[in-house]
C-alpha cells in the first residue's frame, strides 16, 4: 500500500513542530497480518519517549479527521534505534558519536566521528591501543552503523 502524500506531509511538518526528524513512514503488517502505518522519527541528540508520545497523539488527532484510511489499522510511532545504520549525507548530525565504519577493502573499523567535510570525514580510532585520527573520503565508505559503547 502507498503512503498518501497528506500522510507524509503532516508527519514531517509534525515533526518539525516538534523538533524532531522524520526518518521514514511506511504502511506495514504486523501481528495477525494487521496492517500498521510505521512513522519513525528521530531527534538530534537522541530522541526519547515523550517527544515520541507528544507527536503519536498530535498524529492521531489529524489521521482520525481523514475519511480514506483503512477501516481498521493500528499507528505505531518509534525512534530507528541506538545502533542504527546512517547515511553519509548525515554524518555531520552525528559528529562526536561512536560508530562503526566499513570500508571498501578494508574492513571495519570502530571510533568516533571528529569533523565532516564533504566529501570527506574525519574519524578517530585506536589501533593496538594507540589513537589514530584518519581522513577518509565518502566513496571509501560502504557503511556507517551507529553504536553504543559500553
Amino acid at each position: 500500500m502507498e503512503i498518501d502524500k497528506r500522510l507524509t506531509d503532516k508527519a514531517n511538518e509534525l515533526a518539525i513542530k516538534h523538533g524532531l526528524k522524520l526518518f521514514s513512514i511506511s504502511w506495514t503488517r504486523g501481528e495477525k497480518n494487521k496492517l500498521v502505518l510505521e512513522v519513525i522519527l528521530d531527534k538530534l541528540g537522541g530522541i526519547g519517549v515523550d517527544d515520541i508520545a507528544l507527536f503519536s497523539q498530535d498524529y492521531s488527532d489529524f489521521l482520525d479527521t481523514l475519511d480514506n484510511l483503512p477501516p481498521s489499522y493500528e499507528l505505531d510511532c518509534s525512534s530507528p534505534g541506538a545502533e542504527r545504520y546512517i547515511e553519509k549525507n548525515e554524518l555531520a548530525e552525528h559528529i562526536g558519536e561512536y560508530c562503526e565504519l566499513t570500508l571498501v577493502g578494508r574492513g571495519k573499523l570502530l571510533g568516533y566521528i571528529r569533523e565532516v567535510t564533504p566529501p570527506n570525514v574525519a574519524f578517530e580510532h585506536f589501533i593496538k591501543g594507540r589513537r589514530k585520527k584518519e581522513e577518509f573520503n565518502f566513496e571509501q565508505i560502504s557503511k556507517i552503523q551507529l553504536r553504543i559503547k559500553i
